[in-house]
């Protein structure tokens, strides 16, 4: 979890759609990243991909990965996780399953089936290793260390949703982070939308409490274009959460893992065929 990273006292200046390539009559409160991230944003991350697959910077690699398969599900095939990158991926989570650090492991594995729903089978866990999970949720619970508790829970309800019963999020974590996510408003919109990210996750049914008001898209937009260029993963991680905070739905689902439904516009029940799964 990185710390805040404000842009200073500076306003972000209000974008309109054509700034962003967006067609007149859209709704500026969704992000469309066919035409926000361009062909050049795209392959800017890719060549940073393949880079990490080369040197073997697998967590690095997972995490860019992640981002490009929510950006960009339909460009999956791009991101070329064959057998044999997959093979590496397993080997990186069951050495971090080993570590005293269960949310690394964790992380990495929520990140993996992101980038392939398909191959979850390949990341079960004994029942050992979930009553040492649980074990360590309470624990930091008992501690008051929320962002433990985060950290561990988070990439559960991604990896293993059938398993939310079982996970007493209760309010305290809505509670302190929703005022963190008040704290970053305006002051770090980066911060801000990861932090709206995780609480869509964790609270599906709050999302309309989350203030993603025109100010807070125009702030996010605003940031995302900041970051564009940098020679960092702000930029890649940004985009991956305006995509996910512009989708009308959120399900996760043993079967299916993690889907962004969005709806076109003016209607209520018709998925978008390119948004629909990650």
């Amino acid at each position: 979890m990185r710390p805040r990273r404000p842009i200073g006292d500076r306003a972000p200046a209000r974008l309109k759609a054509a700034d962003l390539g967006i067609e007149k009559g859209l709704d500026l409160h969704r992000f469309y990243p066919d035409a926000e991230v361009t062909t050049e944003d795209w392959e800017t991350m890719k060549v940073e991909l393949y880079q990490l697959r080369d040197n073997k910077e697998w967590t690095l690699f997972s995490l860019l990965a992640m981002h490009m398969a929510i950006i960009a599900p339909e460009k999956r095939t791009e991101l070329q996780v064959d057998d044999q990158v997959w093979s590496s991926l397993l080997s990186e989570a069951d050495d971090q399953k080993q570590g005293e650090v269960v949310s690394h492991f964790l992380n990495l594995s929520m990140e993996m089936t992101i980038i392939a729903p398909e191959r979850r089978v390949d990341l079960k866990i004994d029942s050992d290793t979930w009553e040492q999970i649980k074990a360590d949720i309470d624990f930091y619970k008992s501690e008051s260390d929320l962002v433990k508790v985060l950290e561990i829970v988070l990439p559960i309800l991604i990896i293993y949703p059938e398993k939310r019963a079982e996970l007493d999020i209760g309010e305290d974590i809505w509670t302190e982070f929703k005022k963190d996510l008040d704290l970053n408003r305006g002051s770090s919109w980066t911060a801000f939308s990861r932090i709206a990210f995780w609480l869509v996750i964790l609270y599906p049914e709050r999302k309309t409490e989350l203030g993603l008001d025109s100010d807070a898209w125009n702030g996010m937009k605003f940031e995302l274009n900041e970051h564009r260029g940098e020679e960092d993963d702000f930029f890649s991680e940004m985009a991956c959460n305006l995509v996910f905070l512009s989708a009308d739905e959120v399900r996760i689902t043993p079967e299916r893992g993690l889907e962004l439904i969005s709806y076109a516009q003016g209607e209520s029940q018709q998925p978008l065929p390119s948004r629909s799964q990650v």
